[in-house]
């Protein structure tokens, strides 16, 4: 009688009024999972692992047996996650129609932060600006509002004055 080995990691999906999905992560490729990208290594805003935390460096993983099997399952179980998910969600929303392109989409690999670190610093910069920009404006605009409520006091305060005054010199 022949055994088979149990998967590593299963992935179910379940929607409402349709069958679960399941995928299964058996054999694993190792795959160094103390590798640091040079990006990781330099930057406190990457998301990549580090090898780093705020007491200073991690120790090493263990990179053979049983626990880097799993570590490796787990990158190897969000690649189908994400290409199963990808496929799901084109699917509801019915983005491209060309099936070839969405092939494409889906095998690619996901953007790194190497890649989106530079453009999310850019666009939150312009933002901050523009911000500022819209808060410098309300404070005048807000500034502008209070000297004109202090100037329409003064004037019904003038107009007060100027009636007790009136009303002084005729009952004189």
């Amino acid at each position: 009688m022949k055994m088979s080995r149990l998967p590593l990691i299963t992935l179910k999906y379940k929607f409402p009024n349709e069958t679960e999905q399941e995928f299964a992560v058996q054999n694993v490729e190792s795959i160094n999972i103390n590798y640091i990208s040079p990006i990781a290594a330099s930057s406190n805003e990457s998301f990549e692992y580090s090898g780093r935390h705020d007491q200073g460096t991690l120790p090493q993983l263990n990179s053979v047996g049983p626990m880097a099997d799993i570590v490796s399952a787990m990158i190897q179980g969000k690649k189908i996650s994400d290409k199963f998910l990808t496929e799901r969600i084109n699917q509801f929303y019915g983005y491209g129609d060309n099936q070839n392109a969405d092939q494409e989409d889906i095998d690619k690999e996901p953007v790194s932060d190497e890649e989106t670190v530079p453009a999310t610093k850019k666009m939150s910069k312009q933002q901050t600006k523009e911000t500022g920009k819209r808060l410098k404006q309300s404070k005048k605009d807000l500034k502008r509002e209070e000297v004109q409520v202090k100037r329409a006091k003064i004037e019904d305060m003038k107009d007060s004055i100027q009636g007790m005054a009136i009303m002084e010199v005729e009952q004189s």
